[in-house]
Parts: C-alpha cells; sequence; structure tokens
C-alpha cells in the first residue's frame, strides 16, 4: 500500500496505525460485511529501511504515479506552473527516480 501525507511528522507507524484504526471503524459500521461482527484491526510493523526514500514510480505504475503527481502538485488550486514543476528536480526525483524519466513520462500522461 502507498500512502503520501504531507505531515513531515507522519512515520509509517502512524499512518499504519491511522489505516488501522479506519478499517476498525469501518468494519464496526458494516458489521454485515463481516459476518455480523467488528474487526479490530491492528497496526504492526514497520518496513525495512531498504524501503525508504525510493521513487513513488516503484510502488506505482507509470500513469499512475503521474496521475497522483498532477493531483498533488498541479491541480488549479496550487497556482504551480509548468516550467516551475519541470524545473524542480528534487521533485522530479521524489516522484520520477530522475528528472529525465519525470519529463519524459509528463510528456506522454500528463496532459497538459
Amino acid at each position: 500500500m502507498v500512502t503520501i501525507n504531507p505531515d513531515p511528522k507522519a512515520t509509517a507507524e502512524t499512518v499504519g496505525t491511522d489505516i488501522a484504526v479506519a478499517f476498525s471503524s469501518f468494519s464496526a459500521a458494516r458489521k454485515d460485511l463481516f459476518n455480523g461482527k467488528k474487526v479490530d484491526f491492528v497496526f504492526s510493523g514497520v518496513p525495512p529501511e531498504s524501503e525508504d526514500n525510493h521513487p513513488l514510480t516503484r510502488y506505482l505504475i507509470d500513469e499512475d504515479c503521474v496521475k497522483v503527481f498532477m493531483l498533488m502538485c498541479f491541480s488549479p488550486k496550487s497556482g504551480n506552473k509548468k516550467e516551475d514543476l519541470l524545473s524542480c528536480h528534487p521533485l522530479m526525483e521524489a516522484f520520477f527516480g530522475s528528472v529525465e524519466v519525470g519529463h519524459k513520462l509528463l510528456d506522454l500522461y500528463a496532459g497538459w
């Protein structure tokens, strides 16, 4: 599961715990889907350090990664300009692994 949380204090553990609480609440509200019982979901474990700091394209197919990028960075409310985003190398690397790959995928799928 990939989650994107803009809170700099968020960790895999806090996000996992929040998701488990949400699933537990859902199971309580929709017991009919769980054989009439509430299910308590519990977060256990965090990803190994080897899973830290990979670009989003490691976890999502290219087109979906571009969709997430566009929703987060190029929505009408963001005020971001295409040229500014394309020239932001740390952003390109975080999403796509490299500036070149980011430009290629955005050219293919963004529909600027």
